[in-house]
């Protein structure tokens, strides 16, 4: 009887052992958990923050306000015009304007644009868009010179490198960012059903933030999106790109970003 009892006793301190260790096991690693948690998010708070705080304002590098010529400029497709002081493109289909000056490094690109006319459809919506950072691996000491053979064919831009930000237009409600790549077309954002898409005859204030490894879009002061990448471009050309619609567009801007200084 006496044997009995102890054995039944030790059955219960070794049962007892178990789940001591059991739950100090699971104690440990729900506070490693925590910790690990709380860590990420004090890191991703201090990235957030450091991102918005990586770069002053620096010089202005390119400005137009569309008061005399478009001496800046040179097109693919419909001809623009000034009027009224503002750069004024009609794209029957797609049209694109291009920046003569190259951008390198880190700059900030802002301008005012209005959409005067939609004439998209269903099957081809209209939107309103911009390349950036374009170069061609097949004329890489001269982009513009390629422009006559990419006239009236939009295929032609597939074997481009660029960034393209599309902005949806009036009943078009997504806003994307393209990336291509030696042939490939890559959506890296895609704002479908936005709430800011442009609409007809309002004027809107565009920021594009191109910075180290991050792409940010604003709209009106307000962030669309902001996208970090693991190869950015770092220099290229600049164009507006119109499908379908008729566009005005104004104050237009190129500032360079410049990195902290190391304390």
């Amino acid at each position: 009887m006496l044997l009995t009892n102890i054995e039944t006793l030790y059955k219960i301190v070794s049962m007892c052992r178990l789940y001591y260790h059991i739950c100090t096991r699971i104690i440990l690693l729900s506070l490693l958990i925590t910790i690990l948690f709380s860590l990420n998010s004090c890191k991703n708070d201090s990235d957030s923050h450091n991102d918005k705080q990586a770069y002053t304002i620096g010089e202005v590098l390119v400005t137009d306000d569309f008061s005399k010529d478009l001496s800046y400029w040179i097109s693919e497709g419909n001809e623009p015009e000034i009027i009224d002081g503002q750069l004024v493109i009609d794209a029957n289909t797609f049209s694109t304007i291009w920046l003569k000056p190259l951008l390198l490094g880190n700059v900030l690109i802002e301008f005012d644009v209005t959409i005067i006319a939609n004439n998209g459809s269903e099957s081809n919506p209209g939107y309103f868009g911009c390349f950036a950072m374009a170069s061609d691996p097949a004329n890489q000491t001269n982009f513009l010179a390629g422009i006559n053979n990419r006239t009236e064919n939009f295929s032609r831009y597939d074997n481009l490198n660029l960034y393209h930000i599309k902005f949806g237009c009036d009943e078009n409600t997504s806003i994307e960012l393209i990336k291509y790549n030696e042939g490939k077309q890559t959506i890296q954002v895609n704002l479908n059903k936005s709430k800011h898409n442009l609409s007809l005859n309002n004027k809107y204030h565009i920021q594009m933030l191109f910075f180290s490894y991050t792409i940010e879009t604003n709209l009106n002061e307000q962030q669309l999106f902001s996208y970090k990448q693991k190869q950015p471009y770092t220099q290229g050309q600049f164009g507006f790109n119109l499908n379908s619609i008729k566009a005005a567009i104004d104050n237009f801007r190129v500032i360079h970003l410049r990195m902290p200084e190391s304390s």
